[in-house]
């Protein structure tokens, strides 16, 4: 059984996917998403086989969202998108598959064919880090999204309870980011190293 989840900020999209995807054995799908940041809460809380990617979203991108995961999580990603254009960069990105809106149920079929016949754990070791630093540390706070320059950005903090990002005004934001993506994406060690990790609930590592 494919675990698949759907992350698209068109309705339309999302329910002609669900409607193909519904009519295939062998798949369920465990979650929808209509946005980058809510996806990675997803992706993390869900652990999906595959993810039917958008690329053309607004505020942070499927290509953009991809070099946001953690490679010792990442899910299968098949990239769907109205424009060929983007064919090139989807590959680069380590997509298992790139599709054309609307999706037409042969061609699906075909890419959940070869999902499922490869679907053992991925070689993490063989998965390339994704180049470059992130534009954006995506986190929430004071029921807010906010997408946060690094240049905003004094300390990232490691808790129990999750992963948290530093303003420099002093506010903290949580991040659905792992500290390992957050190491390798980010000029994390430039950080001031006086930050302390003591404020707030709880306590863990500062970067």
């Amino acid at each position: 059984m494919l675990n698949v989840l759907i992350v698209d900020d068109e309705p339309s999209a999302r329910d002609n996917l669900r409607h193909l995807l519904d009519a295939e054995d062998g798949v369920t799908i465990v979650g929808e998403s209509a946005n980058a940041i809510e996806a990675i809460s997803q992706i993390h809380r869900l652990q999906p086989d595959v993810v039917f990617l958008d690329i053309q979203m607004p505020r942070i991108s499927g290509l953009e969202l991809v070099g946001m995961l953690d490679p010792n999580r990442m899910p299968y990603i098949v990239f769907l998108t109205a424009y060929d254009e983007y064919a090139l960069q989807a590959f680069e990105q380590h997509a298992f598959d790139y599709l054309l809106k609307p999706a037409e149920p042969q061609r699906l079929n075909k890419t959940l064919q070869r999902l499922q016949q490869r679907r053992v754990p991925q070689d993490i070791a063989a998965l390339p880090e994704s180049e470059g630093y992130l534009k954006y540390i995506p986190c929430t706070g004071h029921s807010r999204i906010y997408l946060l320059r690094f240049e905003e950005v004094v300390a990232i903090r490691s808790r129990s309870s999750g992963v948290y990002v530093v303003r420099n005004d002093g506010m903290e934001c949580f991040t659905e980011l792992t500290l390992r993506t957050l190491e390798n994406r980010t000029p994390a060690g430039a950080l001031p190293s006086a930050i302390s990790g003591q404020s707030g609930a709880g306590t863990g590592n500062t970067l």
